[in-house]
C-alpha cells in the first residue's frame, strides 16, 4: 500500500532486498510484539521502489518482547521457502498467517483456507524453481587463472533465469558440486561467484555477458547421446520436466530432435509437439540419412 491515499497511522517494515529474510522476521517479531494487524503494514523493499513516496508511515516500534509463536519444522520451512517467491505481496501474507495463527494454532493445516492454499503453492513454486536451476545450469569454459600457489584453475561461466528470488539460496549448492573450479552465474536479478575460497553475490546482468558457445557444449552432446536410451524414451515426462524456456540454454537440446526422430519412435514425434523447439522440427525434414551421421 503506497501513495497520498495511505493512513499516516499505517506502519511502514522497510526489507532492504527481495531476499532479506532476517530483516522480515525481525519485524514480523516486533509488528506482532506490539499487536499491529496486518492491513496496518506496507512491506517495503527498498531495492523494488524506482520513485520515492511521499505518504508518511510510521516505522515499527522497538520491541524486546517477542511473543511466542510455535511453528513445527514443516510449516516454517514452507514460510521461509515462500518468501523467496517472485509474488510482491508475500511478506504481507507470511505475516498475516503469522498473526491469525496466533489465535488458530493449526491454521497452516488447514488446505481449505486461502492464505495458507497460497502460501503452501508459493512454497512449491520455489522449490521447483531451485531443482530446475540445479539441473539446467549450463556453464562455458572462459578460461584458467593461477592462484596463489600457482596452480591453473579453470573458470567457467553461465547464464540461467529462475523465476523466483533464488540465486543465492542456491549458491551453497553449486559451491559444494564444483568447489574445484571457478564458476560465475548471471541471472537477470543476481549474479552469484565462487573462487575456491569465497562465495561472492553481485548485481544481475544479460545472456549476452556470458559466451554463447565453448568446446564444453561439444562434450555435453556427447555425453547426451551416450546416455540417451531410445527404450526408456518418455516425451511427456521430458516435456513436464524441461519446459521450453530452458531449452534455449540447454547445448544437449539440439540433438534431442535427432536422437527422438529414430525411426523406431517417430510415432511419439508426429503424435504432439515435444519439449523445445530443436525438438518441435518436424521429423520430415530430417532424413534417416542425416540422423544416422549425427547420432554416430
Amino acid at each position: 500500500m503506497t501513495g497520498l491515499a495511505q493512513k499516516p497511522q499505517d506502519y511502514r517494515a522497510y526489507l532492504s532486498s527481495e531476499t532479506d529474510l532476517a530483516g522480515w522476521r525481525n519485524q514480523a517479531r516486533r509488528a506482532l510484539a506490539e499487536d499491529i494487524p496486518p492491513e496496518r503494514i506496507d512491506w517495503h523493499v527498498e531495492e523494488r521502489s524506482a520513485t520515492p513516496d511521499l505518504a508518511p508511515h510510521l516505522p515499527l516500534p522497538q520491541s524486546n518482547t517477542a511473543p511466542a509463536l510455535h511453528l513445527n519444522n514443516q510449516h516454517l520451512t514452507v514460510l521461509i521457502t515462500a518468501l523467496l517467491h517472485s509474488d510482491a505481496d508475500r511478506f504481507a501474507l507470511a505475516y498475516r498467517l503469522l498473526w491469525r495463527m496466533r489465535k488458530q494454532p493449526r491454521l497452516m493445516g488447514n488446505p481449505a483456507d486461502r492464505d495458507v492454499k497460497r502460501i503452501w503453492a508459493m512454497a512449491k513454486s520455489v522449490r521447483r524453481d531451485i531443482h530446475k536451476m540445479h539441473a539446467f545450469v549450463r556453464f562455458r569454459k572462459v578460461g584458467y587463472r593461477e592462484d596463489e600457489g600457482g596452480k591453473l584453475r579453470e573458470q567457467f561461466a553461465a547464464w540461467f533465469e529462475p523465476d523466483h528470488h533464488i540465486t543465492k539460496h542456491v549458491a551453497v549448492f553449486f559451491r559444494d558440486r564444483f568447489t574445484a573450479m571457478d564458476w560465475l552465474i548471471v541471472t537477470p536479478r543476481t549474479s552469484i561467484a565462487w573462487d575456491g575460497q569465497n562465495l561472492r553475490a553481485g548485481p544481475g546482468g544479460k545472456r549476452t555477458d556470458i559466451p554463447d558457445s565453448d568446446a564444453i557444449e561439444d562434450e555435453w552432446r556427447s555425453y547426451y547421446r551416450s546416455i540417451f536410451n531410445p527404450a526408456r524414451l518418455k516425451v511427456q515426462t521430458m516435456k513436464s520436466e524441461m519446459p521450453m524456456k530452458y531449452c534455449k540454454n540447454l547445448p544437449e537440446a539440439e540433438v534431442i530432435s535427432v536422437l527422438i526422430g529414430d525411426s523406431n519412435l517417430r510415432g511419439h514425434q508426429t503424435r504432439g509437439k515435444v519439449l523445445c523447439d530443436a525438438i518441435h522440427k518436424p521429423l520430415a525434414t530430417t532424413s534417416p540419412n542425416s540422423i544416422k551421421g549425427q547420432t554416430q
